[in-house]
């Protein structure tokens, strides 16, 4: 069957999440989450079969599969990837996501974080445990080269170093700074590279650098009203969705 070919979405109904993987053999097999349980699935059969149980949340990477069970245990393809266990909480919605540097954890509005290699673990080199990185959060992206984090809350964007940063201005990794505030709320963000991010605080659109070494530069280069922006990493362009008309961007990116 053609991978691109339509699939009635009340196939889904009941799944918590759904993530496709390109390694299966007709790209049409999934993964479905369901109640704590763990399905697998195929499009052109219309069958799913459960797999595991206790689930609360999964994600792949580099094409492993990585889960975190309920007893706060996260495993990938079956090897447990952390010591002490997170403490995990009924009633609660987590979600998963891997980078080159580590594994991320959120449970409702907190961010957990445990590093890939040891030398970023600041202080848990003994034992592989999750640190939290931030509470509140409302949403959170990894920098494309995968060495820095940056979230925010209603009213501040923060960076959390994921390694070593020698350049100026030098970084350990787990360091963080506080980047900016504002008296207006701060809907979306995204990085525009490596160094810079691109955000909505309100109705305006704007850009920062992320050096700290003097205060960091925002620009404001656009404003609408509720606006709802995209970006995807690589891409040079902005579009936004503003009073039901979508907008597209000259490029922001040499």
């Amino acid at each position: 069957a053609d991978p691109a070919s339509p699939v009635a979405l009340d196939f889904f109904k009941g799944f918590e999440k759904v993530g496709f993987f390109i390694g299966s053999a007709s790209g049409r097999q999934f993964l479905g989450l369901k109640e704590q349980t763990l399905f697998s699935g195929d499009l052109d059969s219309g069958k799913t079969a459960e797999i595991l149980d206790g689930v609360l949340a999964f994600s792949s990477f580099k094409g492993k599969l990585y889960f975190l069970k309920n007893d706060g245990f996260v495993f990938r393809e079956g090897q447990k990837l952390n010591d002490l266990p997170l403490a995990s909480k009924d009633e609660v919605a987590y979600e998963l996501e891997i980078s080159p540097s580590g594994l991320f954890i959120r449970e409702a509005d907190s961010l957990f974080f445990l590093a890939e290699s040891p030398e970023s673990l600041r202080g848990n080199e003994e034992t592989r445990s999750f640190v939290m990185i931030a509470e509140p959060i409302s949403d959170f992206k990894i920098s494309p080269d995968g060495e820095k984090l940056a979230y925010f809350n209603n009213a501040e964007i923060s960076i959390y170093f994921l390694k070593e940063k020698l350049g100026q201005p030098q970084k350990k990794a787990g360091d963080r700074i506080l980047l900016a505030r504002f008296s207006q709320k701060i809907s979306q963000l995204y990085w525009l590279n490596n160094n810079y991010l691109i955000f909505v605080v309100g109705d305006k659109i704007k850009i920062s650098e992320t050096d700290d070494r003097d205060q960091p530069n925002v620009v404001e280069i656009s404003e609408f009203k509720n606006p709802q922006m995209f970006f995807k990493n690589g891409d040079k362009k902005a579009s936004v969705l503003t009073e039901g008309t979508f907008l597209l961007s000259t490029n922001l990116l040499p």
